[in-house]
């Protein structure tokens, strides 16, 4: 007989839950229509979002200046055989040349210390 008790005490309590569970519905599914109504059903939060923003922030901005350095190289690179020897044209692809190594250089070692 000592089975039957526990099952018995078992279906009782199941019941009980299953009542609380729909008795709760009608609330629960006001809650639910409100919180779709002002468009708040589906929040999702992100924690420490600032600094995930500030990550992407500084890695688009290397990329942007990365790009920046590659095209200034190339195009440097491009002009330098128009350039007559002794002319300031070639003192001034030079020295756009020395900048533009110097922030390649500068980029690197932003990026490899992790600076900002």
């Amino acid at each position: 007989m000592l089975p039957q008790r526990d099952l018995g005490q078992s279906l009782l309590r199941q019941g009980q839950e299953w009542g609380e569970l729909i008795a709760n519905l009608p609330r629960i599914g006001n809650r639910l229509l409100e919180k779709a109504e002002r468009g708040n059903l589906l929040q999702i939060g992100l924690k420490d979002t600032e600094l995930i923003l500030k990550q992407a922030d500084r890695l688009t901005t290397r990329l942007a200046l990365s790009l920046l350095l590659a095209a200034l190289t190339i195009s440097l690179a491009l002009v330098v055989p128009s350039a007559t020897a002794g002319s300031s044209l070639q003192m001034l692809m030079t020295i756009g040349l020395a900048v533009a190594v110097g922030l390649i250089v500068w980029l690197f070692v932003s990026i490899l210390t992790g600076s900002r």
